[in-house]
């Protein structure tokens, strides 16, 4: 019996394997771009780095991308619009993310003797 020739449908990773990464905008961006050389100096990597969060800015898989940065702890270059320092150190969630909270009114379980209330 021969063995069948591998197709897209038989190649095919797990469900949510890196599959993101084929619709991501740096696909076929220079990976140098993401990453930095031995001998970048702290300007170029700032430009470097804006450089590429550029390209994150818009991509349809910032999300997943910078999920797999910090799941991984992936230590070197810009993942999902985040640069090595940001993932290390990273900040709270940006306050339109949070839920909006109303503040609670504490009413007395027992009125004060000679306590009315006007409504």
């Amino acid at each position: 019996m021969e063995n069948p020739r591998p197709t897209r449908a038989t190649l095919r990773r797990p469900a949510g394997h890196l599959n993101w990464q084929q619709d991501a905008n740096c696909r076929n961006a220079d990976p140098r771009v993401f990453f930095a050389s031995e001998d970048e100096n702290r300007t170029a990597r700032r430009d470097r780095e804006q450089a590429a969060k550029r390209l994150c800015l818009h991509c349809p898989v910032q999300t997943d991308c910078r999920r797999h940065a910090l799941s991984t702890r992936e230590a070197y270059g810009v993942w999902g619009g985040t640069s090595e320092t940001e993932r290390r150190y990273p900040q709270p969630e940006p306050p339109a993310a949070r839920l909006e909270r109303t503040p609670l009114r504490i009413l007395p379980r027992h009125r004060p003797p000679g306590h009315r209330v006007f409504t």
